[in-house]
This record gives structure tokens, C-alpha cells and sequence, in this order.
């Protein structure tokens, strides 16, 4: 799904529904905390009441502090959507996304893409070893299978499977994220949080909202398109691309090696062609294990080392905003599970 059908970017930039919530919320919330402040300030000089006009004086701050805010975060949200990551970010070839938030969804789109090939590769990889590891050979009375010791590598290529099952689920969890994160908490959270931290009895919790709703929406984004840099592109698509091809070749000579063997029958007679033969399947068995293995490493690296830093970055990101906003989060029981 395209981060345009999220109702994020437009043309001119921000737009959609978003920008009318914040823009009405923020304003009716301003305004109604200012009309409290100043009720509460003419009290207080009725009743010559110096504490109130000192809170009012502190709550005025906050307020001006909260519109502030709201510009910075219009400011940002919109640059997302207009500032071009051609323009800023290192060259490559293809190029980037014409947005922040695009070339995100982008970047988790072509991973689990790949992911779903790796898989495919996998299965097919581990099939035509086991393929080759069950061949008999029968002559005279002995009865040999020179190739058994290979059944060990799909043992290991059934557990390459099972973990790219979970790197598949984590990447599907990304990408809901980020779907969450352009929905829920830039048309819900964000506006919501704005209103409440206009109040002192809420401010915490309208800070708390904030700093969640701004990490997720604007820097997670931004975190993802740096992961982006790292393994994705073009460059290293096409890679992935030609290691594909690669496993082709390879397993066309497995599958057709019977029949070598029975053209060659005569040959069998001698121990040094079978060696020769039995020799050349293993070296193709490995080019293909080692193949599988970089493509299954390109998955987890995207699909699960990178979250862990991602989510002690934007965990960091998060308690940082959130006690500058009025609020702190106590973090420290969910960096001990990264």
C-alpha cells in the first residue's frame, strides 16, 4: 500500500484531514485555556490573590510554549512531505522516493518482498540437496549413497526456514506500524495530545501523547529511510537479483546428475569418477548453501537486527521528547528487553 492512500501527503505538501484536526483542536484548545487563564487572572485581582496571578503567569508560558509547538510540529510534518530525500540524502542509483514518509513504506515493502523470495529460495535449495544426499548407487552386490552426509545441511536449511518464517511476521509488524503510525498517531494521538497538554491537570499525559505521536510519525519514518541507505537501493537489490540467478545453474546440474551418472555408467566402474563426480556435486551443494546463507543474512539484518537498534533509538527519542514536553517515561524495563 502506497503511503499516499494513508490521506499523509499531497501535493502541496501536508494534507488531508489531519491538518483540519490539528488546526481546529489546537486552536479551540488555546483559546479556551486562555479564556480560563484569564478569568482566573482578573480573580485573582479582584481577590488581590497573588499565587493565582503567578500561576497564570506559568500557565501563559505553557500556553505559549503549547503554540510554539504546534508550528514546529506543522513545520515538520509537512517538510516530510516536501523535502525530496534525492535532494538531501547520498546518491544512489534509481534514486529515492519523493518523500520521507513513501520511501519508508517503500523500503519495508521491497524487504518483505525479498524476504518471500529468500523463503522460496530456501525451500527449493533444501529440496534439491535432500534430492541429492538420498542417491543409491547399486553395483554388482554394494550398495552406496556417497552423498548421505548432505542430509545434515537440511537439517540446518529447515531451521534458515523457520527463522525467516519470523523475520516475515516481524517485517509485517513494521509496516502496520508505520500504517498505524501515518494513521492513529497523526489523526488521532497528535491533535489529542496538543489539547491536553493546553491544561495543567493533563499536561503530562498530553506530553506523553506527543512524544509518542512525534516519534512515530516523523522519526521512526526517518530511521527506517536510514536502514534504507544501509541495505536497500538499487544496488543491493540487484544483488540480491544476480545471487538469485546464481542458484539456477547450480541446481540444474544436481537435478541432471543422475543422469550423468547413467550415461556414464561404465565410468562408475572406477572409484576415481565417482570421486570426481561425487566431488563436483558437493562443490555445487556448497556454492548453493553459501548463496542461501547471504541472502537469508540480508533478511535478518533488516528484518531484525536493525528493529532492535530502531527501537532503542526511537525508545530514546521518545523519553527525550516526552520530558521536554512535561512528561517523562519510564523506559528502563523495555530497553532491558532489547
Amino acid at each position: 500500500m502506497s503511503i499516499f492512500e494513508y490521506g499523509v501527503c499531497g501535493a502541496g505538501g501536508f494534507s488531508g484531514p489531519f491538518i483540519s484536526q490539528w488546526i481546529v483542536l489546537s486552536v479551540i484548545a488555546i483559546f479556551i485555556s486562555l479564556a480560563i487563564l484569564i478569568i482566573i487572572y482578573f480573580t485573582g485581582k479582584l481577590t488581590q490573590n497573588v499565587k493565582a496571578n503567578v500561576w497564570v503567569k506559568a500557565e501563559l508560558y505553557q500556553l505559549i510554549m503549547t503554540a510554539i509547538i504546534v508550528v514546529m510540529l506543522g513545520t515538520m510534518a509537512n517538510s516530510m512531505c516536501l523535502i525530496n530525500p534525492n535532494h538531501i540524502l547520498p546518491p544512489r542509483v534509481g534514486g529515492y522516493e519523493d518523500n520521507m514518509f513513501s520511501q519508508a513504506a517503500n523500503y519495508l515493502q521491497s524487504l518483505r518482498t525479498k524476504s518471500y523470495v529468500t523463503l522460496l529460495v530456501t525451500t527449493l535449495v533444501a529440496w534439491v540437496i535432500g534430492f541429492a544426499g538420498s542417491f543409491t548407487i547399486n553395483y554388482l552386490v554394494i550398495s552406496a549413497s556417497p552423498l548421505s552426509g548432505l542430509n545434515g545441511i537440511t537439517t540446518v536449511l529447515s531451521t534458515g526456514q523457520t527463522m525467516l518464517f519470523t523475520t516475515m511476521a516481524l517485517i509485517v509488524v513494521q509496516e502496520v506500524l508505520l500504517h498505524y503510525a501515518m494513521t492513529a498517531m497523526i489523526g488521532i494521538y497528535l491533535p489529542l495530545g496538543i489539547f491536553l497538554r493546553c491544561f495543567e491537570p493533563t499536561r503530562k499525559f498530553g506530553g506523553t501523547l506527543l512524544a509518542l505521536a512525534i516519534g512515530l510519525s516523523i522519526f521512526y519514518p526517518i530511521i527506517l529511510t536510514f536502514n534504507d541507505i544501509a541495505i536497500g537501493g538499487t544496488a543491493n537489490n540487484n544483488i540480491f537479483i544476480l545471487s538469485i540467478k546464481h542458484v539456477i545453474e547450480p541446481i540444474t546440474i544436481i537435478i541432471k546428475s543422475p543422469q550423468t551418472l547413467i550415461g556414464n555408467y561404465e565410468g562408475l566402474k572406477t572409484a576415481s569418477y565417482l570421486a570426481a563426480w561425487s566431488k563436483a556435486i558437493i562443490r555445487t551443494v556448497f556454492l548453493l548453501v553459501s548463496i542461501v546463507i547471504y541472502l537469508i543474512t540480508q533478511v535478518i539484518l533488516g528484518g531484525v537486527l536493525l528493529p532492535i537498534f530502531n527501537f532503542a533509538i526511537l525508545a530514546t527519542i521518545v523519553k527525550e521528547l516526552s520530558r521536554t514536553l512535561g512528561s517523562e517515561i519510564d523506559i528502563s524495563n523495555l530497553t532491558r528487553m532489547v
